[in-house]
């Protein structure tokens, strides 16, 4: 079975999550969601595990996220999920080559669909 995280690679994926995670860091309103997540560290791994996981076809449940799932949470309900993707998407062209970012958008799109007003 082809895998998508393994054609990106996880060097490319952690680069993605970190490049996303500082733009966001200067977004107001993200910002202050993410400054509620008191060990961003475990928050960044679980991040590069949910995206190796979805990108390789495998799913990840977000278990023990108390804080940090309801800064997710509250990223939907803030209307700021629209912003939080459009960085995303950005982070994901300036790493990974265009073939495989489109594949990576395309589950992003999916993972879209299932949020409420996402």
């Amino acid at each position: 079975m082809y895998s998508l995280a393994y054609a990106i690679g996880l060097d490319r994926i952690i680069a993605v999550i970190d490049d996303f995670l500082d733009v966001a860091s200067q977004h107001p309103a993200i910002a202050a969601l993410l400054s509620r997540i008191p060990a961003p560290l475990p928050w960044r791994q679980r991040l590069v595990a949910f995206w190796y996981a979805t990108l390789d076809g495998e799913s990840y449940r977000l278990s023990n996220v108390r804080t940090d799932g309801a800064v997710l949470f509250s990223l939907v309900r803030s209307n700021e999920w629209q912003a939080a993707d459009d960085m995303l998407r950005k982070a994901i062209a300036r790493h990974v080559p265009p073939y495989l970012a489109r594949q990576w958008g395309q589950r992003l799109d999916t993972l879209g669909e299932s949020i409420p007003g996402g």
